[in-house]
């Protein structure tokens, strides 16, 4: 799961980058995987 969301996280990166344009909506997306890695880490060190 954690890698996957790291993934998704690059893609957009990578549009980003490509576009030179960020928008809400890909902000929205970083900050759902983000959440979603950050608790299967604390899951993890439970």
């Amino acid at each position: 799961m954690i890698e996957n969301g790291a993934n998704n996280i690059n893609q957009i990166a990578v549009h980003v980058n490509s576009t030179d344009n960020i928008y809400t909506v890909d902000f929205a997306e970083i900050t759902k995987k983000l959440n979603c890695i950050w608790r299967s880490l604390r899951f993890l060190q439970s």
